[in-house]
């Protein structure tokens, strides 16, 4: 149902004709949205670029597990329930490191809100604010450990008029966190100005170094960081 995220996230994809293959996984194995749809990764059996997760985290680890079967080395784990939530689920998050760690996984997330390229119809996120009529695409990147205050940021920029290439909600950062997304869109001609929301960062030689490339390649890079 399009009232859930997980189907929510499916219909993003959908509307706003993302141009690769989708592959909807359920239980019941049936069509879904018109998709041919499969009971698990298993029997899906195939090596996709992405797979993204909106189940519970009690059920994550062996479709991590799954993915790893058939060479995905790439999820977004969008629920929420992890180190946020209490000591279980900062059990299961910190197994998805271990898991990264050794299978070479990216992994963004959990609680995660997804990721967007506006200029590729690539929108792999269960935010409402991409049914927005004002959407507008544009030359900055967005990237927040906060997906409610990105989606926020989205939705009074583009009533300013400011165009977005990318929305990218960076979660729990188990694994795959803002320096590694600053890195990557550090040599993207379609970003001007890549924009960032920071609670906290692990890493400030790591972040510093993709500030440096970024800014090496002419583009802008606004922090705002809250707390201070």
């Amino acid at each position: 149902t399009k009232k859930k995220v997980g189907g929510r996230l499916l219909d993003t994809l959908v509307q706003n004709q993302y141009p690769g293959t989708i592959y909807p996984i359920s239980k019941s194995g049936d069509k879904v949205q018109n998709l041919e749809a499969f009971d698990s990764i298993t029997a899906l059996n195939k090596q996709v670029d992405v797979v993204s997760l909106v189940i519970p985290p009690q059920a994550v680890i062996e479709n991590i597990h799954a993915c790893i079967d058939l060479g995905i080395k790439n999820l977004v784990i969008h629920s929420s329930g992890f180190s946020e939530a209490g000591e279980e689920g900062k059990a299961i998050q910190e197994e998805i490191v271990q898991l990264a760690l050794a299978h070479q996984l990216n992994i963004v997330g959990p609680n995660s809100q997804g990721i967007i390229d506006f200029n590729n119809q690539y929108y792999l996120s269960f935010s409402s604010v991409v049914n927005s009529p004002k959407v507008k695409k544009g030359n900055v990147c967005l990237i927040s450990q906060s997906g409610a205050i990105a989606s926020a940021i989205l939705t009074r920029g583009w009533e300013l008029g400011v165009g977005f290439s990318h929305f990218i909600s960076t979660g729990n950062e188990a694994c795959v966190g803002i320096p590694d997304f600053l890195d990557a869109v550090a040599d993207d001609p379609n970003v001007k100005v890549i924009a960032i929301f920071l609670e906290g960062i692990s890493s400030w030689e790591t972040f510093q170094r993709a500030v440096k490339k970024a800014r090496s390649n002419v583009k802008a890079v606004v922090v705002y960081k809250s707390g201070n």
